[in-house]
């Protein structure tokens, strides 16, 4: 009696870089293309359980594949059923540069995999075996044509055994959404480099979120850096979001790390900023109790002047708000300078890297500011960048 197995595999972020296989082959005929009960269990990581709910198409060994860019509920598929050792392979074409995924798992015996490129090189690094489980691998490779290759050994002679897998790829290069989903990249080649695009609608500010697939650890550290960054930021398990200051356009981001397969969050926030001035002298006035929104873009921000105009002697409070990102200096940010009006030297009161509150006050008058006109100078300090607010209290 034809039986079917249900079948759909997660889309897997927190995966480690290990590779399976086994170096025995033995030749065996299958014994009928139908589709067996395979138990579900464990994937090898900890992870979920990778299969459940779903159809598995029964192909024969031989078949091309064309794998599709698809983690979420990728096809699933299933190998005849064999009652003796067998190697079963399979045509994989990758239609683009980036990772071949494949989660894989065996029913009534052992299962080995292995990829291999056109001139018949493995490119695994360890081998593995998987029974009764789901096992999840990644490959880099470029577009062309490879070979699946699964070596099944059932427990014993006469058992009903077959291989179930899923496969799927991530590419580089892709056009990621700045809408705060969750969306994977891969690597074109082993040199550790890959890239992503982000398309900027108008002025504002991303904020960027990564990870890798090694359980949410950084077995594998992110490095990223766009257009006016002065380096490669870089990301960790405890530091992982970075705010980006940006205009109107396409901004290319590259990566540098060990991991075949990252994640990103890209969400984008359009900012109106507030007028300000270009030069002291067109210096624009804060307002008492007004918020003023500010944008420092990658590798483009200008000065900001602001003047306050104190009547009296009297306590201010400036108040700061700011997303920013070093862009690749371990220091890059926001500098604020105070500048006094009335005094005949260079007039600063204060300059330096600011995020708290500030309370400047007179020397002789703490903690209060003598009355007259004060300029306040917002920059990029280092190719500093991202969003910032201020607010005279």
């Amino acid at each position: 009696m034809k039986k079917k197995i249900l079948f759909s595999v997660v889309a897997c972020l927190l995966l480690t870089f290990t590779v399976l296989f086994h170096a025995e082959k033995t030749m065996a005929q299958p014994e009928s293309k139908s589709a067996v009960s395979i138990p579900v269990g464990q994937a090898v990581s900890g992870q979920k359980n990778l299969l459940s709910a779903g159809a598995a198409s029964v192909v024969s060994a031989g078949t091309k594949i064309t794998v599709k860019e698809i983690l979420k509920n990728p096809p699933v598929y299933q190998s005849p059923v064999y009652t003796s050792s067998a190697t079963i392979n399979y045509k994989i074409v990758m239609p683009k540069a980036g990772a071949f995924y494949v989660a894989f798992g065996a029913s009534g015996g052992n299962a080995y995999a292995y990829f291999k490129n056109a001139a018949g090189t493995d490119l695994s690094a360890s081998r593995t075996n998987t029974k009764d489980e789901v096992t999840e691998k990644y490959y880099l490779c470029s577009a062309g044509t490879y070979t699946l290759s699964f070596n099944l050994y059932p427990t014993r002679s006469g058992t009903r055994s077959a291989v179930v897998f899923s496969p799927a790829y991530v590419s580089s290069g892709k056009t990621i959404p700045a809408d705060g989903s969750e969306r994977y990249c891969g690597h074109a080649a082993n040199n550790g480099l890959s890239t992503f695009k982000i398309n900027v609608p108008s002025a504002g500010y991303l904020r960027l979120a990564m990870g890798d697939a090694s359980g949410g650890s950084y077995k594998y550290p992110i490095n990223v850096k766009t257009k006016g960054f002065t380096d490669f930021e870089y990301l960790s398990s405890s530091d992982n979001v970075r705010f980006i200051g940006v205009k109107k356009g396409i901004y290319t981001f590259t990566v540098k790390t060990s991991a075949p397969v990252y994640a990103i969050k890209a969400s984008f926030t359009k900012v109106k900023e507030s007028k300000y001035g270009k030069k002291k002298s067109k210096a624009v006035s804060l307002k008492k109790k007004n918020t003023v929104k500010g944008l420092l873009p990658a590798g483009k921000a200008k000065a900001h002047w602001y003047k306050i105009k104190l009547k009296k002697n009297q306590k201010v409070t400036i108040n700061f708000k700011t997303s920013l990102c070093g862009a690749g200096s371990a220091v890059g940010g926001m500098k604020f300078t105070l500048y006094a009006s009335y005094d005949t030297g260079t007039g600063t009161i204060y300059s330096g890297l600011r995020t708290t509150p500030y309370k400047p006050y007179t020397i002789g008058m703490s903690p209060k500011l003598k009355k007259g006109t004060y300029y306040l100078k917002i920059e990029s300090y280092k190719k500093g960048t991202g969003y910032y607010t201020i607010k005279w209290k």
